[in-house]
């Protein structure tokens, strides 16, 4: 009976099929490689496309015609992009531009019921974000999602994608399975717009910077929830005189690992960078946070949280911030091993519940006796690299300079081998183009970290929202892209981002 199962499952992968679709194709097409579909098409040709199946798109900008946009902000319909396709446990739909080239999705995308879909090495954006009508209040008419479907949750999966200049990201189950190594900028015009909108059962090795609100908010549906290896920056800079910018707002068992988060800002409007409420097992480890708006507040009856192996540094002035705060204390919690710095001219303090406390009497409860706290100090210099799983030869890197140097030194030797070239973006202006090319030599590089800039909002909404361009963080902090590639290979792929020409 095992046998015959596997020979089942080696037959389906062997019959799954790939088609391609270009800028100029039509349905009447066959979807080869000579004759290629329209991509609207392929993304509800459920007569031709099965699970396991590949469409590759080839170079260039796709756009909707079909106004299927409508209601209250769209009395005149808008076009968006429909896809009525779904896969199968292990046999995900994937959407790919094809191997070298690069493929841009212009407007919306509506996934209605679909599932079991990848999508991959694609771009995408709105360039009529501003241009459709606004939403000058709330709950009536409410905000519109970039991505959207009719699931609570779904199995799909974004990898290595480019999503800038759109309205809210990820809602309903569309951030699906699985959101890893995209590169993710403006998005939103307002307080209610976020990258994810439920979260994904998992958000992996992604660079998040320039929203206008919450980079994940909630994760209602999920069992769990894993945020891992993210480099998340200024989110809440781009909209005037909001508190907002939480990095994560997570509402059920939760593991926050590895992420470098930077919300360091001098204005009293940025949000605790971590919020946690619902659920019953939390870890919290191993991140790097700075922020001015408190680092983690635990709220409502969270109990059984593990906080451990962190650097914390809280930069904010406002005496209404707590680095760390709890509104209930049932429930285990363990904190240890964990760093604790405040600027200069501030302290570090929790509250527990209400009460504010300063480290040693955080301790006298009985938590982290093995951390460290220093108040009115800076943390040491550090650069994490995270390298990319399902794309060879690439990393993010983030690097938190506080002595402000000029540059610093990255070991790339777990991504990249001695004598491979190199491309380097900042990922706080990923389409500006890479600021840097090389050669490995020695397994390390250097990295610039002044006369950086932030990426230009592309696409905005005047008549309603107050937006204004991102600070730059460099040189306290800045965050990066390598692409590498062997000697005498072929270079990494060439991308259109947006207006601006990526290479």
């Amino acid at each position: 009976m095992k046998t015959g199962c596997l020979i089942l499952l080696l037959c389906v992968h062997a019959t799954a099929a790939e088609f391609f679709v270009s800028t100029n194709g039509t349905p009447a097409n066959d979807g080869s490689y000579s004759s290629p579909w329209s991509l609207s098409f392929a993304l509800t040709n459920s007569a031709s496309v099965s699970a396991g199946d590949t469409i590759w798109l080839r170079g260039g900008t796709y756009i909707p015609t079909n106004n299927i946009l409508t209601g209250t902000n769209f009395p005149s319909g808008s076009p968006a992009w429909a896809v009525s396709l779904t896969g199968a446990a292990g046999q995900h739909i994937t959407f790919r531009s094809y191997t070298n080239e690069w493929a841009k999705l212009d407007r919306p995308l509506r996934l209605y019921s679909s599932d079991y879909l990848q999508f991959r090495d694609l771009e995408f954006y709105d360039s009529l974000k501003g241009v459709d009508p606004g939403n000058p209040s709330y709950p009536n008419p409410t905000p519109w999602p970039h991505i959207d479907d009719d699931r609570a949750s779904s199995h799909n999966e974004w990898v290595n994608c480019l999503v800038h200049d759109a309205n809210s990201g990820w809602n309903g189950g569309t951030a699906g399975q699985s959101i890893r190594g995209c590169i993710i900028w403006n998005i939103g015009e307002n307080e209610l717009h976020h990258v994810t909108y439920p979260s994904p059962d998992e958000f992996s090795g992604n660079v998040i910077g320039w929203g206008t609100a919450d980079a994940l908010n909630l994760n209602d549906g999920r069992s769990t929830f894993t945020m891992r290896s993210n480099i998340v920056f200024g989110m809440g800079q781009t909209i005037s005189g909001l508190t907002v910018g939480t990095a994560a707002r997570t509402t059920t068992n939760s593991v926050i690992a590895f992420n470098s988060i930077y919300s360091r800002f001098s204005t009293d409007k940025i949000d605790t960078a971590i919020k946690v409420s619902g659920g019953s097992q939390y870890v919290l480890s191993n991140n790097f946070i700075a922020s001015s708006g408190g680092i983690i507040s635990f709220i409502g009856t969270v109990t059984n949280a593990i906080v451990s192996g962190n650097t914390f540094h809280m930069s904010s002035p406002f005496a209404s911030y707590a680095m760390l705060s709890r509104t209930a204390t049932n429930g285990s919690w363990s904190f240890g091993n964990n760093r604790y710095t405040a600027q200069p001219n501030t302290l570090v303090r929790f509250e527990d519940p209400g009460a504010s406390l300063t480290f040693s009497q955080w301790q006298a409860l009985g938590f982290d006796s093995d951390s460290s706290s220093t108040n009115s100090t800076l943390p040491v210099n550090s650069v994490q690299v995270y390298r990319n799983f399902d794309e060879h030869k690439r990393a993010h890197i983030a690097v938190f300079n506080w002595t402000t140097n000029h540059n610093a030194t990255v070991d790339v030797s777990g991504v990249l081998n001695n004598g491979d070239g190199y491309r380097l973006y900042s990922a706080q202006n990923y389409g500006g183009g890479p600021i840097k090319t090389g050669t490995v030599n020695g397994g390390s590089i250097s990295v610039p970290l002044t006369n950086l800039a932030a990426a230009p909002l592309l696409y905005v909404d005047t008549n309603f929202w107050s937006m204004s361009e991102a600070p730059v963080t460099s040189p306290e902090f800045a965050a990066f892209v390598i692409k590498g590639f062997a000697a005498g290979s072929a270079t990494a792929n060439s991308a259109t981002v947006g207006r601006i020409s990526v290479r």
